[in-house]
């Protein structure tokens, strides 16, 4: 005789049916877990590579590595296009231009003053530019035409980081991306040009070198930087540069000597990454002077002096224009080099096409100033 089931507890609900989702179910939710994972990396990207024409974004929230390989690939593809010209004697037929690279903190408060250097020279000139600070829109603090959608991915740096040369570099891939950018100026946001457009356009046409100070600097090279860096093929100098489209090629294309720096330097590493890979690839076309004035505070201060007010006249501006002296190079009391005569095309010239640092309680004064810089 079988026996009988016990009786339930008073109470007793029998427990609900579990419905587990069939195999193919499970499959579909994990891809579309991984497609929302990937999403915001595949927004970045498809930004960055839908052409020259369409906005970058202004912060990369730490995706750095992503999007400095999505920024480099557009650069890279566009000089492969130039070699392929190159190979056959053929060059584009564009008018040339000048890519003024803007390294800033926030909004840019000499803008106005760009603003009329630039005008009327549309088609002669490119602007991009790389904000340090978080989340910053530069169209939402610039009323500029000339800065409006020229924001590059930004990186968040500090003084004499390794994130510097990183900023540089992605302002030359944004730039060299349009093949009609043949010069490559970086400024800060305390920049001012000192002549006027036409002036400065000649001066870096008139030569196929590029200018960015530079000097023997081996007491900072760093053992674990050999044997792709040499003790006596490290350099220094001011960051400030003014290059040509094969030497900024250079740089975008380079991998062995930035790595290198980034993890073996960090001894205010843009002050000598440009200015060792460019002395040890093509020393002859490199003019080891900078063409942006600035006035250091002191023998012993590590950052240039402001300028005040009262200083922006026309006679301290003419005193930088007329100067056709490369400034020495020291640190304390030791000369690093030599004052020497600035050249232009194998004549003597002017030194300077910009100055640094002017604030913004000097644009008043410098836009009376009009006869003396030409614009």
């Amino acid at each position: 005789m079988p026996k009988e089931s016990p009786a339930p507890h008073i109470g007793y609900k029998p427990a609900p049916r579990v419905l587990l989702p069939k195999p193919r179910d499970t499959v579909a939710i994990n891809r579309l877990a991984i497609l929302l994972m990937w999403l915001p990396v595949f927004a970045i990207l498809l930004v960055i590579l839908g052409g020259a024409s369409e906005r970058l974004p202004v912060w990369d929230s730490g995706l750095l590595d992503d999007v400095d390989e999505a920024l480099t690939r557009r650069a890279l593809s566009q000089l492969d296009k130039d070699d392929e010209l190159a190979a056959v004697g053929r060059t584009r037929d564009v008018a040339p231009k000048i890519a003024f690279l803007f390294l800033v903190r926030g909004p840019l408060p000499l803008a106005p003053v760009w603003e009329r250097f630039f005008k009327g020279h549309q088609g002669r000139y490119s602007v991009y530019v790389h904000v340090s600070t978080p989340n910053v829109t530069l169209d939402d603090v610039v009323d500029s035409p000339s800065f409006k959608g020229t924001q590059v991915p930004g990186v968040r740096i500090s003084w004499g980081g390794p994130n510097l040369i990183r900023a540089e570099r992605r302002l030359l891939a944004a730039a060299i991306a349009d093949p009609a950018n043949q010069r490559f100026v970086l400024v800060s946001d305390k920049c001012l040009p000192i002549f006027n457009f036409t002036y400065v356009w000649d001066y870096l046409f008139a030569t196929n070198v590029s200018f960015i100070t530079s000097y023997e600097s081996g007491w900072r090279w760093v053992f674990t930087m050999a044997p792709a860096i040499k003790r006596y093929q490290f350099r220094k100098g001011s960051q400030w540069f003014a290059l040509t489209r094969t030497h900024a090629a250079m740089i975008v294309r380079d991998t062995k000597y930035y790595d290198l720096f980034v993890e073996t330097f960090s001894e205010i590493p843009d002050e000598s990454y440009i200015q060792t890979v460019l002395a040890i690839k093509d020393p002859e076309n490199v003019d080891t002077r900078s063409v942006l004035y600035v006035h250091w505070g002191g023998a012993i201060s590590r950052h240039p002096a402001s300028y005040t007010p009262e200083e922006i006249n026309p006679d301290f501006i003419r005193k930088i224009q007329q100067d056709y002296m490369v400034p020495a190079e020291t640190i304390y009391t030791l000369t690093l080099s030599g004052s020497r005569p600035c050249t232009l095309a194998g004549k003597h010239t002017h030194c300077f096409l910009f100055a640094r640092k002017f604030e913004l309680n000097t644009i008043p004064a410098f836009l009376k100033l009009g006869d003396v810089v030409g614009y």
